[in-house]
């Protein structure tokens, strides 16, 4: 496992977008091979975890993007049968969406996926590459060595 010098910001902070882009890459490549793309496994998965039906609004906020950027993807998606917009139950001008049985079946598959990547990485981490893409862990620093990276009048509530 690889220490991050707290001292060193940069250092961790390329570290970390390395490890990123590695995972970003493993995951792309896996939903691929059930059909799908980061953004659209990243909604699947979003409205699978749900306890109640989300707005594009809520979405668009859980998953950091732009309601615009959202509504190309959730139209493509409700016109594929993977999710349909429906009038709240409980407030009738809000539209909530919710996933299909064929978009259960998709986030089913997705989070199947991350499973296998968690396993995985657990198997496999550190630097050696036996038989599989490893995937070196990072040790995080603590967060308040994160926090201190901050201006106080900048924090975010984490």
């Amino acid at each position: 496992m690889t220490e991050l010098p707290l001292d060193s910001c940069p250092g961790w902070i390329a570290q970390w977008n390395q490890f990123s882009r590695k995972l970003r890459r493993l995951l792309s490549d896996r939903y691929a091979e059930i059909g799908l793309n980061d953004s659209r496994a990243n909604i699947l998965e979003a409205l699978s975890g749900q306890t109640h039906p989300a707005t594009q609004a809520e979405l668009a906020n859980l998953l950091v993007i732009s309601e615009s950027n959202l509504s190309g993807l959730i139209e493509r998606m409700r016109v594929e049968g993977l999710l349909t917009r429906e009038r709240c139950s409980i407030d009738r001008r809000r539209m909530v969406l919710k996933l299909t049985s064929s978009g259960v079946q998709l986030s089913d598959a997705v989070r199947a996926i991350h499973s296998q990547v968690e396993k995985d990485w657990q198997h496999y981490s550190g630097d050696s590459q036996t038989g599989s893409e490893a995937v070196t862990v990072i040790e995080l620093p603590p967060r308040e060595a994160i926090l201190s990276l901050y201006p106080k009048g900048e924090r975010r509530a984490a």
